[in-house]
């Protein structure tokens, strides 16, 4: 007898092929808490990667590659245009976000030299 002739018989097959295979082992990494922490240098795992890219900042060479790239970003003029092919609800966005550059409490500079923070720290 064989199983193609009758379709019961092929379903019953293909059911007892299925059989589930729990996981067996693990991944071989330590994880407390569910948190997987493989890295080499746990200096640069949080809380103390902070401390760590600051430190870093005081390397001269790092430092002057900050620098340089800090100074380029705060000579920028910052502007904000519309395109030519602009409809008015676009130019008037436009508008609204340029004047919400200068109305601020402080000068757009400043937020810029804030926003730079992500060279050091990614965030």
């Amino acid at each position: 007898m064989s199983f193609n002739q009758n379709p019961a018989d092929t379903r019953l097959l293909s059911d007892a092929a299925r059989v589930i295979m729990p996981e067996i082992g693990n991944n071989g990494l330590a994880n407390p808490l569910g948190l997987i922490r493989d890295d080499f240098y746990t200096e640069l795992e949080y809380p103390l990667a902070a401390r760590t890219f600051k430190n870093m900042t005081y390397h001269p060479t790092v430092a002057s590659a900050i620098t340089v790239i800090e100074d380029t970003i705060r000579k920028v003029n910052w502007t904000v245009e519309a395109p030519d092919d602009a409809d008015e609800q676009m130019k008037e966005h436009t508008q609204f976000i340029e004047s919400c550059m200068h109305d601020m409490d402080r000068p757009w500079s400043e937020y810029v030299q804030e926003f730079l923070s992500i060279i050091i720290y990614g965030f």
